[in-house]
């Protein structure tokens, strides 16, 4: 009995277990549907009316359908430059830059004139000039594309100035020392030397050069090069040979020429003269085989005849002007052109038949004038012939001749023969060491006197 009252309690007190555990997880389902319920609500009448749009916004379109909707109707914009720095040493050189853009881009703002940009489609090509300067430098550029801006710095190096006192030095036969100043704002040093017979010395900035005696009869020639980083000089040397000699008579003179200073100033600056010819008022001179350089006053035809050769590169070899309107130049071999004597235009074509090399030519202010070839000379004026027979007796070979209405004067192989000339260019052609290959005077006492291969000259003018 007691065992049946026993489990009859135990049976009661299971079911009552039961029925609150499902009644807790009925309670809780409840729970979880509520607060779903709340995370969703319904939207109010009084919302609708408050905020209709905001609320209409939220309640059709979800969030992720949103942003989707933003992806498909918007742009994607870029603007790129490969690099927005570039350096360069002295030399100069080429870059290329790649652009991307979306929209179309051009150069805003460009280079100084040391810098050159090009472009071809996406590529832009940046080309720098060689800096010469002693000092670095700096630019930049800007491509734009739309309203965005990219600016690309360019720097370079500075370069290497190297400069000379002299770039020519002429000895006598007998030899000594000349010095010549180096100023370069990198070290230097002697490039390519000497022959035996030249010797170098350097101290601080400067070099010395000392030549043996030259006891040929023949004028020699050498150059020694300074070096400073990728620059060098070149200084020539000519040293006249032990028979190279000078003759000949001189007066005083009245100085009535006008200063040529536009040929002074031009010769100052370029650094070189082949030959020429002067006046008291007039002059031009040539450079290497066909530049040439000349003052107001000239003949029209004269000088369109002188450009015409310089563009066609030919070879103006001599030429000669008056103030009384005759003029005349030689190019090539012996081909001629000018306003002369008949007498002198007989003479001319009569060289030309013969293929004769004519090496000079000269005209008078009262139209005498004189000639040299390879194989003759003349002169119209018997005085002048005279003159010219003695120098090829004393020094061989005529190769120049300068007359004026008083004087004259002839280059040959050895030496130099003079009559009545001013003392002025008689004074000059004394103190020249160098051996003169075409001289022009004029009787006021003024010159033009070049060298031996155009590298160097005199002049008083």
């Amino acid at each position: 009995m007691q065992r049946k009252i026993i489990f009859i309690i135990i049976s009661i007190m299971i079911c009552s277990v039961c029925c609150y555990s499902q009644k807790r997880k009925k309670i809780d389902r409840t729970a979880m549907v509520r607060s779903t319920q709340k995370t969703h609500p319904k939207v109010s009448s009084s919302s609708e009316k408050g905020n209709a749009n905001k609320s209409k916004v939220v309640a059709t379109i979800p969030p992720k359908k949103l942003k989707q909707s933003v992806r498909s109707t918007s742009k994607k914009s870029y603007f790129s430059i490969s690099s927005q720095y570039v350096s360069f040493g002295a030399d100069g050189g080429n870059r290329t830059f790649t652009v991307l853009s979306s929209a179309a881009g051009k150069i805003s703002v460009n280079t100084e004139n040391w810098g050159h940009l090009s472009r071809s489609g996406n590529t832009l090509y940046l080309r720098i000039d060689a800096n010469n300067s002693s000092s670095s430098r700096a630019d930049y550029f800007i491509i734009s594309s739309g309203s965005k801006s990219i600016r690309v710095d360019i720097s370079q190096g500075k370069g290497n100035s190297l400069t000379v006192s002299s770039e020519f030095l002429a000895f006598a036969s007998s030899g000594g020392s000349q010095t010549i100043t180096v100023n370069s704002s990198s070290p230097w040093k002697i490039g390519i030397s000497t022959y035996s017979w030249g010797h170098l010395t350097t101290a601080g900035n400067s070099v010395t050069v000392s030549l043996d005696a030259n006891v040929s009869a023949e004028s020699r020639t050498d150059y020694f090069t300074v070096v400073s980083g990728n620059k060098s000089l070149k200084i020539n040397i000519r040293q006249e040979g032990k028979n190279y000699k000078m003759y000949g008579t001189s007066r005083s003179f009245i100085d009535n020429a006008t200063g040529l200073t536009y040929l002074t100033k031009n010769l100052k600056e370029t650094n070189s003269c082949q030959h020429g010819a002067i006046t008291e008022r007039i002059g031009i001179y040539i450079k290497g085989d066909y530049g040439y350089c000349y003052t107001a006053g000239m003949n029209t035809n004269f000088i369109e005849k002188i450009k015409e050769l310089n563009q066609k590169e030919i070879k103006i070899t001599s030429v000669a002007i008056t103030n009384s309107g005759y003029y005349c130049l030689i190019y090539g071999n012996n081909g001629w052109f000018g306003s002369v004597p008949a007498a002198m235009s007989a003479r001319l074509n009569e060289f030309n038949a013969n293929r004769e090399t004519i090496y000079s030519i000269s005209i008078s202010e009262n139209g005498d004038f004189a000639i040299v070839t390879n194989e003759h000379f003349y002169a119209s004026n018997s005085t002048d012939y005279d003159n010219m027979i003695k120098a090829k007796d004393m020094f061989g070979q005529l190769k120049d001749v300068c007359i004026t209405n008083k004087g004259i004067t002839v280059v040959c192989q050895n030496g130099i023969y003079y009559h009545n000339i001013p003392t002025s260019v008689e004074e000059r052609l004394k103190t020249c060491t160098e051996r003169p290959d075409h001289i022009r005077f004029t009787d006021s006492g003024t010159f033009l006197i070049s060298y031996e291969n155009g590298i160097g000259y005199r002049y008083y003018m």
